[in-house]
């Protein structure tokens, strides 16, 4: 996984250090990342499951970028960040939150203090 793995109830706990395609998510509604040292891009996230809400935390130093539409990604794990299609990228701090839709098969972004 390219990082350490922990999980509290609900929680998921990643100190990530690579960029990750089609990141592996539990059943869980919450991450924290924790990134130190570079950045880091997440392309899509696995698990997804109709109505499955997921919020995400930037706890770490260093900014996250959640990509558009990223091919290194499996189609079915990909995150759609609005009309725009832009990255969304989580500095310190700031939190994004996705909800799957089964009939796209995607990740949609629906909010955050980004």
């Amino acid at each position: 996984m390219g990082g350490v793995l922990s999980t509290n109830n609900d929680t998921l706990i990643l100190n990530l250090l690579t960029p990750k395609n089609d990141l592996v998510i539990p059943e869980t509604s919450f991450i924290r990342f924790s990134v130190s040292g570079t950045p880091i891009t997440v392309t899509g996230l696995s698990g997804g499951t109709d109505g499955k809400r997921i919020v995400i935390a930037n706890v770490g130093v260093d900014d996250i970028s959640l990509t558009h539409n990223d091919t290194g990604s499996t189609s079915a794990n990909r995150l759609l960040n609005g009309s725009l299609g832009a990255t969304k990228t989580l500095s310190t701090n700031d939190t994004i939150e996705y909800i799957y839709d089964s009939v796209s098969q995607k990740w949609r972004y629906i909010g955050g203090s980004i």
